[in-house]
């Protein structure tokens, strides 16, 4: 993951389902699909893929991949059967992926602040709270005026989503989640 993934460092947290392919004979994986609770909450039970990688050259379909994870998420009504994700524009993602798993696109969701750039380096909003015990930039400026800090803006992100019963299809329709044309990539 730390390899492979555009965030790096940044390790997804409240996992609750790993899913991972590997070769024959070797132990690392080359592939793997995390599912956990989204950062912030939702007013129905959803769970996030907040994690899909696989090793530059390994020729493992992803879609299958994600296919294998949400077999094993419906098999366990202990989890949530409403599954989300996001693509993220800023990384060069429109959401190919899922399209090809056919998840539904909801929208492209508004510019949001994500955390902060403290001295000119960006610190994720979780970090700052772990860090500063808030996610506020006006906060954590008034407490260390030493710091130069700015709030940071992050471009909206593409929601997908996908209802594993009929329960999770009526909590779908319950917060607003659509059925919307599929965006394209930004040649």
């Amino acid at each position: 993951l730390k390899q492979n993934h555009y965030l790096r460092d940044r390790m997804p947290r409240a996992t609750k389902l790993v899913g991972a392919a590997f070769e024959t004979g070797n132990p690392d994986p080359i592939a793997a699909v995390f599912f956990g609770f989204p950062a912030r909450a939702w007013p129905v039970p959803v769970l996030e893929l907040t994690r899909l990688v696989r090793n530059n050259d390994a020729k493992i379909s992803l879609t299958q991949l994600i296919s294998f994870a949400t077999k094993q998420i419906k098999q366990n009504k202990q989890l949530p059967q409403l599954l989300i994700s996001y693509a993220d524009p800023a990384a060069g993602h429109h959401g190919g992926i899922y399209q090809a798993a056919s998840w539904n696109f909801d929208q492209k969701k508004a510019n949001y602040i994500d955390g902060a750039d403290i001295n000119g380096v960006f610190v994720p909003w979780r970090t700052l709270r772990h860090r500063y015990g808030t996610s506020s930039a006006t906060a954590i400026k008034n407490a260390h005026p030493e710091l130069d800090v700015q709030p940071h803006t992050a471009e909206g992100k593409y929601l997908y989503w996908r209802a594993l019963d009929a329960k999770a299809e009526r909590d779908a329709k319950s917060v607003g989640l659509e059925q919307t044309a599929y965006p394209k990539p930004e040649l």
